[in-house]
């Protein structure tokens, strides 16, 4: 297999090249495909990349929803550690000393 930019420099389109690598998704390759036919490149890229800004910005929401209350229970379980940690021994003394 050939490296993309020898291929491309030998007069291949972008889109084969990336196609044959096998590291870009479908969507991508064929939107590089039409936007060189149509000759609008760029502007089919920017379009690509505003669809993965959103599918990212999706995808951080879900995950920010999935950890908050993971992180809400663990912080409340540490604080509720610390108080029952400096309490006993106050609560211990005491009975002890009412005895």
């Amino acid at each position: 297999m050939k490296f993309t930019g020898t291929s491309i420099q030998e007069g291949q389109s972008i889109a084969a090249p990336l196609k044959k690598s096998g590291l870009f998704p479908p969507m991508v390759i064929n939107m590089i495909a039409v936007g060189e036919e149509t000759g609008q490149l760029s502007q089919l890229l920017g379009r690509v990349a505003d669809f993965y800004e959103e599918e990212v910005t999706t995808m951080t929401k879900g995950l920010t929803a999935i950890i908050e209350p993971l992180l809400l229970i663990t912080v409340g379980a540490s604080i509720g550690g610390v108080v029952i940690a400096i309490y006993l021994p106050i609560f211990t003394v005491v009975t002890t000393v009412a005895k």
